[in-house]
């Protein structure tokens, strides 16, 4: 049975799951966020306290915030306490330890642990007037010795406390300071992190305040400092997002603690010439290769980064070689460069004969493929550039990081040989699906409804495969267009399709009628029967 007496020591609007996340985030918070969930999840950390400041407004809560609630979905959160401005250092004293208790007896997995917690509160009533260092050995540090020999694999990893320094600080008499109360918690806390009985890491975060700043430097061996700018500096946050990712490489390849260089850093940063994506590019590259990261790195450096360290004199150049070297990678960098962009622009909605959709990735994949894995040989080394979903997922899109990758790709002068336009995008459009509509049923199986249903939704653009497939015939099979076009109730169905001269060898044309008029409409039905009796249109 739960205790009256702990519940109303707690301070409800403290708890984790109290506090709203924030909206926008800078990028080098979100590495932050990044690098301590990454920490939170590693085994065998020696450190085992984060402690992260800055000045106000620089992003520490919303930073924590997300931790905190990305963790309380994986189970991976013990406990939390988020402070406001309000909340008084008395009553701080009295309900920050028993707020802690509270959450450890409620999580699911600490069921042991927290019946130790119930008992210690039901025999030691007077606990709530103690002072917090023993309420965190009576109500935490005592009763996680009586599970010591439990086997922990399934238990949290976290205790997460923010804003400890926001507390009002009312002296109460002239030799006492409300600050010797912030640091004594403070210095409670790391006792009990140095404590072989305590498993939980801890995130902290505060201002850079003197009394906080003089606790830490003492428990120096067991934390890692994080330090955030309360300006948008951009080379400052480029400095503080690098740190983190590489920080997170290393601890997930166990990589030395000098990779990469602070040099190759600082050339990285000048490198991207102001340009986030840059970075977060190369990032990606890196984690998202198949081979080790100090591999991918180092032939990175060989032919993009030193090359061009010194060429300033176009802003987006580094950008440029940047995206010219990844797409090489492909077998088939042009053709995977228009992949991309033909995709990009059928998500845009350009190539629907309705009401603007995206497609998934599943069927961009079936609709783009001439073979089997194609889709595969081309896209396989893209992961830094566009986000593809796995082959079994039938709903998700393909996600492009950035626009500027289209802007190179638009710009013949930036991208060269991987220049893709309008032009290009149609012609393999129109190819594409004259190719599948021939003979669609060895490319898409019928009983694939996921893959026709979007296909239906596809405008056929007939009229434009004269002018980008003047070599082809539109010989489909008009028994499957139209059964394919009425059973889906597009929004334009294919009635029929008749010979028109255009040109010199080319013959074709489309007469588009809504779906509903097509059984009734005597003239579509005579051009219906027209077609039947045409195999292959003539040249």
């Amino acid at each position: 049975m739960f205790p009256v007496a702990l519940e109303a020591h707690v301070t409800g609007e403290a708890l984790p799951q109290s506090v709203t996340r924030d909206g926008r985030r800078r990028e080098a918070s979100l590495a932050v966020q990044d690098e301590l969930e990454s920490w939170i999840e590693a085994a065998n950390e020696a450190q085992t306290v984060r402690w992260v400041l800055g000045p106000a407004s620089s992003g520490k809560t919303a930073i924590l915030t997300s931790v905190a609630h990305n963790s309380d979905a994986k189970g991976l959160l013990a406990a939390g306490f988020f402070f406001s401005p309000s909340t008084e250092i008395e009553k701080l004293k009295q309900s920050f330890i028993p707020t802690l208790a509270y959450q450890l007896v409620q999580h699911p997995n600490l069921v042991g642990l927290g019946e130790c917690i119930l008992s210690a509160v039901n025999q030691c009533p007077s606990v709530f007037d103690l002072t917090p260092e023993k309420q965190l050995d009576t109500l935490i540090l005592v009763p996680l010795r009586q599970q010591s020999s439990i086997n922990r694999s399934s238990w949290p990893r976290v205790v997460i406390i923010d804003g400890l320094d926001k507390c009002q600080v009312v002296p109460y008499d002239q030799n006492h300071s409300g600050s010797d109360d912030r640091s004594a918690i403070l210095q409670a806390i790391l006792a009990a992190v140095t404590s072989s009985t305590f498993p939980f890491k801890v995130i902290i975060g505060s201002r850079p305040e003197p009394d906080f700043r003089a606790v830490f430097e003492r428990a120096a061996k067991v934390t890692t400092t994080i330090s955030l700018d309360q300006s948008w500096n951009t080379q400052v946050d480029m400095a503080s997002f690098l740190q983190a990712k590489f920080s997170l490489m290393r601890r997930r390849h166990r990589l030395e603690a000098s990779w990469p260089s602070s040099d190759l850093q600082r050339l990285l940063i000048q490198n991207a010439a102001g340009q986030f994506i840059y970075l977060k590019t190369i990032v990606r590259h890196l984690e998202m290769s198949r081979s080790p990261p100090q591999t991918t790195f180092a032939t990175l450096l060989t032919n993009v980064v030193m090359p061009f360290a010194h060429s300033f004199s176009n802003p987006i150049a580094q950008l440029d070689k940047l995206y010219t070297y990844i797409v090489n990678l492909s077998p088939n960098p042009p053709l995977s460069a228009l992949w991309l962009s033909l995709i990009n622009e059928i998500n845009c909605g350009r190539y629907c004969s309705g009401p603007e959709r995206s497609f998934p990735a599943r069927f961009l994949r079936q609709f783009l493929e001439s073979f089997p894995g194609e889709a595969e040989l081309l896209l396989c080394h893209l992961h830094s550039l566009v986000q593809i979903p796995s082959e079994d997922d039938a709903t998700s899109l393909f996600s492009f990081y950035h626009k500027s990758f289209f802007e190179f790709l638009d710009s013949k002068e930036r991208s060269g040989d991987l220049h893709a336009n309008s032009v290009m995008r149609h012609k393999l459009y129109i190819e594409r699906y004259l190719e599948i509509s021939k003979g669609l049923s060895s490319i898409v199986p019928a009983t694939q409804s996921d893959s026709l249903a979007p296909f239906a939704e596809l405008d056929p653009f007939f009229e434009r495969s004269l002018l980008y497939v003047g070599d082809r015939h539109l010989d489909c099979d008009p028994d499957w267009l139209m059964q394919l076009f009425v059973e889906k109730e597009s929004a334009r169905g294919i009635v029929a399709l008749r010979p028109a001269r255009y040109g010199e060898t080319s013959y074709a044309a489309a007469v588009h009628l809504p779906t509903g008029s097509f059984l009734p409409n005597p003239i579509a039905q005579s051009l219906l029967e027209l077609i039947r009796d045409m195999s292959v249109l003539p040249a």
